[in-house]
């Protein structure tokens, strides 16, 4: 890598790196202490993200499955298992946005255990009916979700949501300390290229400006030879002479 591009990458990545870490650290912190503290924060995190949580699963299937699906029916299915999906999706994000996060206590396990359940069960239609070919994997996960989903609507409660506030809370805040760390760890690096680049700068000026030091013990002789000065020989001093 030569010094332009060292400089380019210090300038575009390296640079900021760890600006960029410690603000999302601070953000972070902050935002898991105040769902650790404040209840109806907290409550109204968790409903923001299983709604945008939802919305996302949403667009990311929809397109693949008009593709992938080619029976009639199968395809109908999943259609309307996304727009049930889509529909979950707004009304928890409108009960959030309104301000009623105390109301959704009662809602939430029959909308997120009514989501997980009727992937599963669609899944399984798709398998028993429709004659899809089940992978493994895929399989026990789609099952996993069908049982998931039936217990959070049989037995989700108030504690329930209590527990997944402290533990979205611990998560920003542990994510934050570990990026706290890590952008300590890309300042150093920071001011350790920081460095090299300005030694590197600090040479080529001095290479500009014609300053070349001796490299070698043996070059540095010649050198001392130069500045020797040169006493010119005269040949009449070497004639005989007679004396009387």
């Amino acid at each position: 890598m030569n010094n332009k591009e060292n400089n380019k990458e210090l300038s575009h990545f390296t640079k900021y790196r760890w600006v960029y870490l410690w603000i999302v650290a601070v953000a972070a912190i902050v935002f898991g202490l105040l769902m650790l503290f404040i209840k109806e924060f907290g409550q109204s995190v968790i409903y923001v993200i299983t709604g945008f949580a939802i919305l996302l699963f949403v667009i990311i299937r929809f397109i693949p499955l008009i593709k992938t699906i080619s029976n009639k029916w199968a395809l109908v299915i999943n259609i309307t298992e996304l727009l049930l999906d889509l529909f979950v999706s707004v009304i928890t994000l409108i009960f959030v946005f309104k301000g009623d996060v105390n109301e959704m206590v009662g809602f939430y396990p029959f909308l997120l255990g009514g989501v997980l359940y009727v992937r599963g069960f669609v899944y399984l239609l798709e398998v028993v009916f429709f004659k899809t070919e089940p992978k493994t994997s895929k399989f026990f996960i789609h099952l996993l979700l069908l049982t998931v989903g039936t217990v959070i609507i049989a037995r989700f409660d108030s504690y329930t949501i209590e527990a997944l506030r402290w533990l979205f809370g611990l998560a920003f805040t542990i994510g934050g300390v570990a990026a706290t760390i890590d952008g300590a760890n890309s300042f150093g690096k920071y001011r350790k290229l920081y460095q090299t680049n300005k030694k590197i700068k600090e040479d080529k000026k001095e290479q500009e400006k014609g300053i070349d030091l001796p490299s070698t013990e043996k070059d540095k002789e010649i050198d001392d030879k130069k500045d020797i000065p040169v006493i010119p020989h005269n040949d009449e001093d070497d004639r005989p002479s007679i004396v009387a």
